[in-house]
């Protein structure tokens, strides 16, 4: 069957969006190595992309252009700099440059042109890329969609089949009531499926190590948030929240004692606190809401600690 494992779902990435940052930027590498394997990559001297709808609208203040500059450059989401990639654009625009293949090619403002009013009927977070020669030949032309959780899809790619695998799982079902069955019947959890299903695609090596990745990167975005305070980047100026609030919960004090909020107090702040800190432009820990899955998480996961 065609699955997602959690592998899939969670994925370590740069802030503060999956579907205007880390798609972006995979987009940009994609075109970049589609570039290299038409042998035309040497022969482009431009690029331009065009960001229609969401992406258009509201890219700029969630990094999208910073995003694709850093992905024609050949970075990727998992191992960037954040720092670096924050200022990827306006390095660009300052130099009249960017990095395509190990070279410099020209780079405008107007490469990267915003159309928020033009919706593609796929998909209303849709990039279009062109690559151009000197003579200004169109060598090649794509168009993006960042469909979530950092997912892209092409306009030649029609499901999920481009970035799903397709393998024998030990543990198949199609719906939620399916693997609330299969837990009943085998005395597993939700995890114990989850963890099978991926050994089974990745392999138990594999598996761990990236596990283990995402909940370093997922602890360390909590640990940020809750010692970070101040204002996010962006116009809009929001107030860094956690910080305060897990003083006010953990060092409060009644008579000389220290007291602590209970349990729902202290994951609300951690809560807050990787709330907050995803949309600031860090190493984060991105995730695809699965709506459907939730009366399952409910009845057996609350509480169950990640297997790692």
């Amino acid at each position: 069957m065609t699955s997602l494992t959690a592998l899939d779902l969670f994925t370590v990435g740069i802030g503060p969006s999956s579907s205007h940052t880390v798609g972006p930027m995979r987009a940009s590498l994609r075109f970049r190595d589609e570039l290299s394997a038409a042998g035309v990559l040497d022969s482009v001297e431009r690029i331009q992309i065009s960001l229609l709808g969401s992406l258009g609208a509201t890219g700029v203040g969630h990094g999208t252009t910073n995003a694709l500059v850093a992905g024609l450059a050949g970075v990727t989401p998992e191992g960037c700099d954040p720092l670096d990639v924050s200022i990827a654009y306006d390095r660009a625009v300052a130099t009249g440059t960017v990095s395509l293949g190990g070279r410099s090619i020209a780079f405008a403002e107007e490469d990267i042109a915003l159309r928020p009013l033009t919706r593609h009927p796929h998909h209303s977070n849709a990039m279009e890329f062109d690559a151009f020669d000197a003579a200004g030949n169109r060598l090649h032309t794509r168009m993006y969609f960042s469909v979530g959780g950092g997912f892209v899809e092409s306009d030649d790619e029609t499901s999920n089949e481009s970035f799903s695998q397709t393998v024998t799982l030990p543990h198949e079902y199609t719906n939620a009531d399916e693997l609330i069955a299969l837990c009943d019947s085998s005395g597993r959890t939700i995890a114990d499926l989850a963890y099978d299903n991926c050994i089974a695609v990745y392999g138990k090596a594999e598996t761990d190590a990236r596990l283990r990745s995402i909940w370093s990167a997922m602890t360390a975005c909590v640990d940020a948030g809750l010692v970070t305070d101040g204002v996010l980047p962006g116009y809009l100026k929001v107030d860094r929240r956690a910080a305060g609030i897990a003083f006010q919960s953990e060092a409060r004090a009644d008579g000389g004692r220290v007291v602590s909020k209970p349990v729902a107090a202290r994951r609300g702040q951690r809560a807050a606190a990787r709330h907050r800190d995803s949309t600031a432009p860090g190493r984060l820990l991105h995730h695809v809401a699965s709506g459907p899955s939730r009366r399952a998480a409910r009845h057996r996961s609350c509480g169950h600690k990640p297997r790692l």
